[in-house]
């Protein structure tokens, strides 16, 4: 085999390997902020420890939040599917590489949807605070 068809193959896994665990790791911290923040204000809620003022409509930020952390995990995941593809087509000898930037509009996109995750955080965060307490 051509060293550069190795090196294609070599920064191929890389590449899936590091897609896998950055979708992975930006959907397991944003999931986990936002369920802890509603897990926590519903069984403190249960054990009485807020008051009867409670407005529910105030943890819909967070459930919005975790609708934004998957939307933010499958656009990592598509980044990084065409900086593979990006990696494969630069190497390629037969023809000319064509030039694509996908996989740097889905990760602008990737984290604008993290961004916002966390302003649902910030703002379901105010509205409890405002309402419950």
């Amino acid at each position: 085999m051509d060293g550069k068809h190795d090196l294609s193959m070599e920064l191929y896994k890389s590449v899936l390997s590091t897609q896998s665990a950055y979708g992975r790791w930006i959907f397991n911290v944003l999931w986990l902020v936002h369920s802890g923040a509603l897990a926590g204000l519903i069984a403190a809620k249960a054990t009485g420890k807020l008051g009867d003022h409670t407005n529910w409509n105030a943890l819909g930020p967070f459930v919005l939040g975790i609708v934004f952390a998957i939307a933010a995990s499958f656009a990592m995941w598509w980044s990084f599917s065409y900086a593979v593809k990006e990696v494969h087509e630069a190497i390629r000898q037969d023809r000319w590489p064509e030039w694509s930037n996908k996989s740097m509009w889905t990760y602008n996109v990737a984290a604008l949807f993290g961004i916002v995750s966390l302003l649902c955080l910030a703002g379901g965060s105010y509205l409890v605070a405002d309402t419950w307490f």
